[in-house]
Parts: structure tokens; C-alpha cells; sequence
């Protein structure tokens, strides 16, 4: 079976413990594995279990649950089915689930989920697990680190590093993706250095592979996202050229509760020898004197 978590908002896997088994003889259900989500927005809470007998999953007779706090107070208690409904996908597989919208969200706390299954002939098993239920926070954007201006080379790609710090109460495991998004319209748009007549100051383009790695933690414990982007050379030898302008940036990220951090509006400027501006750091009049008179 492939096993997906979704680490959804603030409830996070932290590890999970078996308690005591009960059987009769070695003919007993086994509970395989145990799955759990919590949407405090919503107040939904998912469950799915793994559950195999020995002799057919027909002779599995009840499974339920209970929701107890690190204390041991009971929050709540319900049963999981195996039948294409309630949160269940595929009926008789033997992955019993539940789907449960409560009335009131769960306090911040560490909880216990205990699953419990017994078959027809009162062999038994049990499967715990702990989940922490902690404050939602917003992913945010530290900073952005990245070259005010890049100088196109004239025949070799180069590459465009960014690097961006992350802070996110909820840790890492909260981070759903960190994303760059480019606007393009004050770059020039062919080779012979036409410029687009109608630029719009919002129009970014994203694509959703343009993601960014997570490469560790700084020394404040910032999330540390990196990348580097292909650049165009002037002349790439294929009837290609690396455009020129101003390229405006937007940093998002998002985590596993949907919240966004967005930081726009980061502009890069583009050079390259022959576009009229002599560049001081990369061009004299050695190099590119028709820039550098």
C-alpha cells in the first residue's frame, strides 16, 4: 500500500507507540499501521489504519478509537469502517478509516490516539500514537538575497543564485513549497533590443516547478531556500540571446495550513556589452568598447 501524510496545519506525527497486545492464539488481527490528520481551521480530524488478520479480513469485527490527552482524560471516542465511506477510499482492503468534523477544536496539548480492533472470536490488538496540537503561524520571509544586476556573458550560460530565509513557528515540517515568480515586461524581447510598448507592473509569471531547496538553518534557525536559475547567454550559438532590463521577483511560500508569505516587487537588473551602459564591475574599454568609450 503506498502511504501518503499530509503533515496538514498544526498537528504533527511526532512518533508513535504500541500498547499492549491481547490474543488468544496467533490467528489475532494485527494492526499494521496508523495514520492521523487534524485540520484545526476546519475541525476535521482523519484517521486510517492498517489492519491485516491472518484469516481474512472478513473476520475482522470491530475497529474504533479514542482520543485521549497525555493525562489520560478521554476527548472523545468513534468507530472506523472499511466500506468506501466516511473517509474511507477503497471498500474491503482492509484500510479502515474515519472522518470526523468536531465541535469544537482541540486545545493546545499533546493527545494520545489509541486504536483498538478486535475479530469474531475476541482476539484483539492495539496501536497508539501521539500527536501535538500547537498554534498555527504564518510562514514569513526574512530576507532575500540576490544581485541587484547580473552582466550576461557573451557566449557561456551563467546562473542566477537566490537565496531566501524562512521563518515558520510551526518548523520545517510546516513548509509546503518556497517559489519564485518573474515579470518579464521591461526585459527587452528579441535580439535586436525591442522593448515591450505595454508593460504591467503585476504581471508575474509562476510556474510550479520553480521551487526552491532547502539547504538547512542559519544561525537565528531561519529556513534556509536556495536556488539558481539558468541565464541566457548574449549570443547562446543556437539563434538565441539573453535578454536585458529590469526583471522584477516575487518569493512565496506556502504551508501545510494554505497560509502564503509573499515578498515582491525584488528587482534585478540585466546588462550585457552593447547595451549602451558601461558596467564598471564587468566591462571597460578593453573589453566592451562600445559601451566603455
Amino acid at each position: 500500500m503506498k502511504k501518503i501524510i499530509y503533515l496538514l496545519l498544526i498537528s504533527f506525527i511526532i512518533w508513535s507507540c504500541d500498547t499492549p497486545t491481547v490474543t488468544s492464539d496467533n490467528t489475532a488481527p494485527e494492526i499494521i499501521e496508523v495514520f492521523a490528520e487534524y485540520d484545526k481551521t476546519n475541525s476535521d480530524f482523519w484517521l486510517q489504519v492498517e489492519i491485516n488478520h491472518p484469516m481474512g479480513i472478513s473476520n475482522v469485527d470491530t475497529v474504533w478509537f479514542e482520543i485521549i490527552t497525555i493525562l489520560g482524560t478521554e476527548v472523545l471516542s468513534a468507530g472506523l469502517v472499511d466500506e468506501g465511506s466516511n473517509g474511507d477510499i477503497v471498500p474491503d482492503n482492509g484500510i479502515y478509516s474515519s472522518l470526523l468534523h468536531l465541535d469544537e477544536s482541540l486545545p493546545n496539548d499533546t493527545y494520545r490516539v489509541i486504536v483498538h480492533v478486535t475479530d469474531n472470536t475476541g482476539n484483539n490488538d492495539s496501536k497508539g500514537i501521539i500527536i501535538v496540537v500547537q498554534e498555527e503561524y504564518p510562514p514569513s520571509i526574512v530576507s532575500v538575497e540576490m544581485p541587484e544586476t547580473y552582466h550576461l556573458d557573451p557566449t557561456q550560460w551563467g546562473s542566477l543564485s537566490i537565496r531566501v530565509l524562512i521563518d515558520d513557528g510551526n518548523g520545517r515540517e510546516d513548509i509546503r513549497w518556497v517559489r519564485y515568480a518573474i515579470n518579464t515586461d521591461y526585459l527587452t524581447v528579441d535580439c535586436d533590443g525591442n522593448f515591450n510598448p505595454n508593460p504591467a507592473q503585476d504581471n508575474y509569471y509562476e510556474d510550479p516547478t520553480w521551487t526552491m531547496n532547502y539547504t538547512g538553518t542559519d544561525g537565528n534557525g531561519y529556513l534556509i531556500y536556495e536556488t539558481a536559475i539558468p541565464m541566457r547567454p548574449v549570443d547562446d550559438g543556437e539563434g538565441g540571446c539573453g535578454k536585458t532590463g529590469f526583471a522584477f521577483f516575487r518569493i512565496l511560500t506556502k504551508d501545510f495550513s494554505d497560509q502564503i508569505g509573499v515578498e515582491s516587487d525584488i528587482l534585478l537588473e540585466i546588462l550585457k556589452c552593447g547595451d549602451g551602459f558601461c558596467t564598471a564591475e564587468f566591462e571597460d574599454n578593453t573589453t566592451c568598447p562600445e559601451d566603455c568609450i
